[in-house]
């Protein structure tokens, strides 16, 4: 046995132990492996499941903290809503209640004022109707008047008890109402006395002619602009343009009945001028405060054959009459002049050298005439206003300071530009002349004026 050992050891060289050797540790450890391996992953999978029970278990409690920190400001947020609600609930409830509380009180004291104001309407109309029961004719005109007043006021307590707050736009409505609604109260009044009027004198409505210039209208045309197209605006000269904006002021028909009055003194005054007589303008200074005295002229002449005449003009159309009331109005007033001037009046007569002259466009009627021929009145009738451009002088030179400005009859300052021919004021005919001694056109007026000259 040991030689057969040996026999084998012989017959195998070092190297081939060596691998044999290498080859039976290889195999004893894939056997090892093999039967550890199983060991080693269970040990690791352990280990994993016992991280994920740790990491559910970490998960876990922090759902349930935050479930309960939800719960807790859940609470506190909806206890925090609640107070605020009802804080707010009260201060609105508070100023509604303020509010509604000064709605209500003013609305008591516009509706007790209304009810006072009503009441002494009320009283005043009965009043009225008892003093008047002497002279109306039956009843159906009282009621007349009772039916419009209350509607009037009726009208005015609906509006009080559908009283909203007013905004700027309903305010200016609101007053704008008002003012339409009072109007129309005085035109009732007014018509309701006129009618009254004529019942009791049927030839009242004979005398019932205005007199023109009375009635003070704006101007459609008020600036030099407005009298010519764009193209002649921008081509022309300054004194090109004035010139034929006055001259078409001059031809227009289209003129404000306060225009051609003022135009129709105007023109007898120049041609009181022409008789070398001084003319003060009246009434195109002091319009409705003139007393019924257009011009009053005084002749140049000696002091004993000196003249002053009273003068007033209607420039009416020839369909209406002057009637005897427009005599006997120039006449008053002449010996209201007299008496204010120290003037002597003698058997209640004027002096022959205070005439009071009574001019128109149209006719007496033939009682006015005969008045006049009575009271001493000098007339002239059917005396025309001239449209020709250079009939009379329209241009008003006024020398104010060290400046020369001229209006023309559309200027807006021309009414109130008095011409005292003392100071060196005067009348031209052309704005040429005018320029020629040095004048220029009032730029603000004739909307000629830029941003540097205002």
């Amino acid at each position: 046995m040991s030689s057969f050992i040996f026999y084998c050891a012989a017959s195998i060289n070092t190297p081939s132990i060596i691998t044999l050797v290498l080859g039976v540790l290889l195999i004893g450890y894939a056997f090892y492996m093999l039967i550890h391996v199983p060991e080693f992953r269970r040990r690791e999978m352990d280990e994993i499941e016992n991280s994920k029970r740790k990491a559910k278990e970490l998960m876990d409690k922090a759902i349930a903290e935050k479930k309960e920190a939800d719960s807790k400001w859940s609470t506190r947020a909806f206890m925090i809503e609640c107070q605020v609600k009802e804080k707010f609930k009260t201060e609105v409830d508070s100023a509604l209640k303020k509010a509604k509380d000064s709605y209500d009180s003013a609305f008591r004291r516009a509706y007790s004022d209304k009810e006072k104001l009503l009441q002494a309407l009320l009283t005043n109309i009965q009043h009225i109707i008892n003093e008047s029961n002497s002279i109306i004719p039956n009843n159906s005109y009282t009621s007349q008047i009772l039916t419009d007043i209350y509607s009037f006021f009726i009208h005015d307590v609906i509006e009080d008890l559908n009283f909203q707050a007013p905004t700027t736009a309903s305010y200016i409505k609101k007053k704008f109402n008002d003012t339409t609604k009072k109007l129309l109260k005085e035109a009732k009044f007014y018509k309701y006395q006129t009618t009254l009027y004529e019942s009791l004198l049927p030839d009242l409505n004979k005398l019932a002619y205005f007199d023109l210039q009375d009635f003070e209208e704006t101007p459609s045309k008020s600036t030099e602009k407005d009298w010519l197209s764009q193209d002649e605006y921008d081509k022309l000269s300054t004194s090109e343009r004035s010139q034929l904006a006055l001259d078409r002021y001059i031809l227009s028909s289209n003129k404000t009945r306060w225009q051609v009055g003022r135009d129709y003194e105007l023109y007898i005054g120049f041609i009181y001028k022409k008789k070398n007589f001084d003319v003060d303008f009246i009434g195109i200074e002091k319009k409705l405060e003139d007393m019924g005295r257009d011009l009053i002229c005084h002749n140049n002449t000696s002091s004993k054959s000196r003249e002053t005449h009273i003068v007033q003009c209607k420039c009416w159309s020839t369909d209406k009459l002057i009637h005897e009331k427009h005599i006997t109005q120039l006449y008053g007033t002449s010996i209201e002049y007299a008496i204010s001037n120290g003037i002597k009046i003698e058997n209640g007569k004027l002096p022959p050298n205070l005439k009071p002259v009574f001019i128109t466009s149209t006719h007496l009627s033939d009682t006015a005439r005969t008045f006049a021929n009575i009271l001493g009145v000098v007339f002239h009738e059917n005396v025309k206003l001239p449209n020709e451009i250079h009939s009379y002088p329209r241009i008003k030179c006024n020398q104010r300071s060290s400046n020369k400005i001229y209006h023309l009859p559309f200027d807006q300052m021309y009414d109130r530009t008095i011409i005292d021919e003392s100071q060196g004021d005067f009348y031209a005919f052309t704005v040429a002349e005018a320029e020629a001694k040095g004048f220029r056109h009032a730029l603000h007026w004739s909307g000629n004026m830029t941003p540097s000259q205002c």
